[in-house]
């Protein structure tokens, strides 16, 4: 099961970096876009979290094991920053 989670990480972290290695300036004019739109699209950001959380669980007995807990802090913090933060903050960052 454990390889499953991380195996289905790992695809979305592919599908992400793609489309911004392919075509960045689309893949920024459709977030903002999106962003202006539907604000309350960083609810969504739970699932960055929750992500965060599996892999922070689910690393410790991977190889570097350190970038693993790094990176999985990093995401819960992304997460949390973009589902709780102050509005105008976050405008400011995005």
């Amino acid at each position: 099961m454990k390889e499953y989670a991380l195996g289905l990480l790992a695809g979305v972290w592919l599908a992400d970096g793609a489309s911004l290695l392919i075509a960045p300036r689309a893949v920024m004019n459709w977030v903002r876009e999106v962003i202006v739109k539907t604000p309350d699209v960083f609810r969504w950001q739970i699932l960055g979290i929750a992500a965060g959380v599996a892999l922070f669980a689910l690393g410790l007995d991977l190889a570097y094991q350190p970038l693993w807990v790094i990176t999985a802090l990093g995401m819960i913090a992304k997460g949390l920053f973009l589902w709780l933060g102050p509005a105008k903050l976050r405008k400011r960052i995005l």
